[in-house]
């Protein structure tokens, strides 16, 4: 009897160190615009209530530079794996930081000054820097796995897709370079500066160039499938970050100031609307609304979808050039107000406003009822 009571427990501890043990199975990430579509959806749990600060973290970034240099960082949220969360500092420094504790794990020298927001794929983060090199590095040591020599300056946000890491760089060109060795697959030149993050949808990356181009590049060769001439300009044309939602490609052109609507396999416009004022931040897309921050006027701007008809406006007390997220039928974003503001997606009615120090512009990231997002160099999390 005492010898079955012994195996009984043994098979039990067995199974406690088992059910203990992390899985084997794909890790959680929350990646730049919530999904390789780049819509901004996040598909977690919101934020309903008016928020508190959980924790905040600050970088030597925050006591370096203001003004341009920091809104131009914040135009990037951060990375999300399981319980770290990544992202660029001023002080060129990527971080890892525990979403609980708020504590740094490790930090990473990635040269000059780089702001784009790094990809995930097992088990290593991917991003670029501004000193000719593409880096990959392990997730849970921050130590470098490979570089590779790429362009000459700013590299957008990856896309890593099948063991492939796609990305544009200021060079003008489109890179595609193997996860594992760092080893160059392709590259696509267009002929103008890349500031547009690559979305990727059934085998086709989706890019836009100074060119005044939106580019649909086939991954495996990275030949192009098609692309689309925006509105001639006298001044160059700034193609922004597209989004691929229902077989079409969204996408804001800073210059001239539209938002096209692409479809995703032809190319063929289906409708344009014309913006009184610029703003190259990216746009969101859900249930067929696009959700766009109007820039001069201040207001969060909703457009349908099929027709290109606006449906409603929010308006906040200045100027507004946020990037919307989107999770739980929230709409997040904030304005020069000084507050980020959390919108009912249908309705349009204000649910909460939280006062923040600073600008957050590139978005925020969400996940499990908290909000990630960096203000003037400090990284925050609200819940």
């Amino acid at each position: 009897m005492k010898e079955k009571i012994f195996n009984l427990i043994i098979l039990c501890l067995i199974f406690l160190f088992i059910s203990d043990s992390k899985p084997a199975g794909k890790s959680k990430v929350w990646m730049f615009r919530g999904n390789l579509n780049r819509t901004g959806v996040y598909d977690t749990k919101g934020v309903h209530k008016a928020p508190r600060m959980k924790w905040k973290f600050e970088t030597q970034g925050a006591k370096i530079d203001t003004s341009e240099a920091v809104r131009f960082i914040n135009r990037y949220p951060p990375l999300l794996v399981d319980s770290i969360i990544y992202f660029s500092s001023m002080d060129r420094y990527l971080y890892a930081i525990d979403i609980q504790t708020g504590k740094e794990k490790w930090k990473f020298k990635r040269g000059k000054e780089s702001y784009s927001t790094p990809a995930f794929e097992d088990g290593v983060i991917f991003f670029g820097g501004s000193e000719q090199y593409f880096f990959a590095i392990d997730v849970i040591t921050g130590k470098q796995i490979w570089k590779a020599k790429v362009g000459n300056l700013e590299s957008s946000a990856p896309v890593v897709y099948n063991g492939i890491v796609y990305f544009g760089n200021e060079d003008s060109t489109v890179y595609a370079v193997d996860t594992k060795t760092g080893k160059k697959k392709w590259s696509f030149k267009t002929r103008g500066k890349i500031y547009s993050d690559p979305a990727f949808a059934e085998g086709v990356l989706y890019i836009g160039s100074n060119d005044g181009y939106l580019y649909a590049l086939d991954v495996t060769m990275g030949k192009p499938i098609w692309k689309f001439k925006v509105e001639e300009t006298e001044k160059f044309a700034s193609v922004g970050t597209p989004a691929v939602y229902g077989g079409v490609v969204y996408f804001v052109c800073a210059y001239p100031p539209y938002i096209y609507a692409v479809d995703s396999k032809t190319g063929e416009e289906k409708w344009n609307l014309y913006l009184q004022y610029d703003n190259p931040a990216s746009l969101a897309v859900y249930n067929g609304v696009i959700y766009y921050s109007n820039g001069g006027p201040g207001e969060l701007v909703t457009i349908d979808c099929g027709t290109g008809q606006e449906k409603w406006r929010f308006p906040t007390r200045s100027y507004n050039f946020s990037t919307p997220s989107i999770a739980d039928g929230i709409v997040y974003f904030d304005g020069w107000d000084g507050f980020l503001h959390a919108v009912d997606c249908e309705s349009g009615e204000e649910k909460w406003k939280f006062e923040i120090n600073g600008w957050v512009e590139g978005g925020i990231t969400i996940a499990d009822g908290v909000l990630y997002y960096q203000s003037n160099d400090l990284l925050i999390a609200l819940e």
